[in-house]
C-alpha cells in the first residue's frame, strides 16, 4: 500500500510531467531526499506544502488522490462536494465555522473517505454529466431525467443532511466544549483529537443512512464500527 508521502510525488510528477531530479530541483532537494520520503521518512511540513503549491493541491488530503484517481478528478469532487454543502449546510452556523468547513475540505475528505468505506464504487475520471452543477439553480438540483447523476448526488446530499443534524447536538454539548480543551491545552495532539472527532461524527451520521446494499456493499459492517471508534475517540480527548 502506498504512503501519503508517496501517492503526493508521484501525483505532482504526473500533473507536472517531470521525473524525479527535476521534482528534487524545484523544491531544493535531492532525489535521494525524495526517494527517502516515498520509502516513508517524514516530511517536514515546509517541503509538503511546496509540493502541494506547485500543483494548487492547498488543504486537500493527498490520500484523496488515490480515491478518486488523480488531481484533477479531486478537484472537482471538492467542487460538487462544496456546492452541494453550501445548499444543505451551510447557512445552519455561525461564519466561522461556515468558512472552517470550505477551507479545511473537511467535507471532501470526510465524504470520499466514507464513500470508500462503505464500498461505493467512485468513478473514473469524475463524471462529465456532474461537472455542470450550479449552486442556485433548483432546476440543477431536480435530477430529473439522469439516474446516474441522482444516484451521486441524492448519496452525498443524505450524508450532509445526516451530518448537518448529528453535527447540530454535537456543535451545541460537544465542539465548542473541545475547542476550550485545544486552547487551553496547546497541544498539537488534542488538536488532532479533535479533527479526529469531525470524522467521527461524520461517519457516525453515515451509519444512520439507509443505504442500497448494491452501492454500499460495506455499509452493515461500517455501521457496526463507527459507535465505538467515536466514544473512544471522546474517551481520548
Amino acid at each position: 500500500m502506498k504512503n501519503s508521502n508517496s501517492i503526493l510525488i508521484e501525483s505532482v510528477k504526473k500533473e507536472l510531467n517531470c521525473n524525479q531530479k527535476e521534482l528534487a530541483e524545484k523544491i531544493g532537494v535531492s532525489p535521494t531526499q525524495i526517494s527517502q520520503w516515498k520509502k516513508g521518512e517524514q516530511m517536514s511540513f515546509e517541503k509538503s506544502d511546496k509540493l502541494r503549491d506547485l500543483i494548487g493541491l492547498e488543504y486537500l488530503d493527498e490520500s484523496l488522490i488515490d480515491i478518486v484517481g488523480s488531481i484533477e478528478n479531486l478537484k472537482k469532487w471538492k467542487q460538487l462536494i462544496d456546492k452541494l454543502l453550501k445548499k444543505h449546510l451551510y447557512n445552519d452556523f455561525e461564519e466561522d465555522y461556515q468558512e472552517y468547513f470550505l477551507e479545511s475540505s473537511l467535507a471532501s475528505y470526510s465524504i470520499l473517505t466514507s464513500l470508500k468505506k462503505i464500498g461505493f464504487k467512485i468513478p473514473h475520471p469524475f463524471p462529465e454529466k456532474l461537472n455542470n452543477l450550479k449552486e442556485n439553480d433548483d432546476e440543477s438540483f431536480s435530477l430529473t431525467g439522469n439516474q446516474f447523476k441522482e444516484k451521486i448526488l441524492n448519496i452525498i446530499s443524505d450524508m450532509l443532511d445526516s451530518f448537518g443534524n448529528h453535527l447540530r447536538f454535537y456543535h451545541r454539548y460537544i465542539v465548542l466544549w473541545m475547542h476550550e480543551v485545544v486552547e487551553k491545552s496547546n497541544d498539537d495532539d488534542v488538536w488532532d483529537l479533535v479533527q479526529d472527532t469531525y470524522h467521527q461524527i461524520f461517519d457516525l451520521a453515515v451509519s444512520k443512512i439507509n443505504f442500497d446494499e448494491k452501492l454500499a456493499p460495506n455499509i452493515n459492517q461500517f455501521k457496526w464500527r463507527q459507535a465505538g471508534k467515536f466514544l473512544r475517540n471522546f474517551d481520548k480527548i
